[in-house]
């Protein structure tokens, strides 16, 4: 069953809710899609495996930069931002390097700030499916760097079907 969900304009949740996807770490972007009569721009990733995805909908798109000066062919991300910004707007960048006052000003970053932004979840097969449990309510393990041991911990994420 296709599910959206929407992320809610809260500075603290904005900033977390990609956590799910461990911020599109080794995601890569596959295409990007602009709707001109709607206003929107769909952002397809797929994760390293091959065997899951994520899309992003950017609604009423308010400004935008697209990166397309690549090194090689298939650009693994190390991680993603998003942002709610002063104008109530949120802003999504691909690099997690970069605070929001510098991305405007850097041509080599993809950015996107809308007025609001959906997600969906994608199987194997790139169809929109309903967030499986585990990326819900996910159990996250963490190096301690003082022990060198691995720790686990129950996370709990909330989503918002649209």
């Amino acid at each position: 069953m296709e599910k959206w969900y929407e992320i809610k304009k809260n500075p603290e949740y904005a900033e977390t809710i990609l956590e799910m996807f461990c911020n599109l770490h080794d995601y890569r972007i596959t295409n990007i899609n602009y709707d001109l009569a709607k206003n929107t721009i769909d952002v397809h990733f797929e994760y390293d495996t091959h065997d899951e995805g994520v899309i992003l909908k950017f609604i009423n798109v308010k400004k935008l930069n697209i990166n397309t000066d690549k090194d090689y062919e298939f650009n693994w991300l190390s991680g993603t931002q998003l942002y709610l910004n002063e104008n109530n707007n949120l802003v999504w960048w691909d690099d997690d390097d970069y605070n929001y006052e510098k991305i405007s000003n850097n041509p080599y970053i993809t950015w996107i700030e809308a007025e609001a932004i959906h997600f969906a979840f994608l199987d194997k097969d790139g169809e929109i499916i309903e967030l499986p449990e585990d990326r819900i309510n996910p159990v996250v393990s963490t190096l301690n760097f003082e022990t060198y041991e691995y720790e686990s911990k129950q996370k709990h994420f909330e989503v918002y079907e649209v």
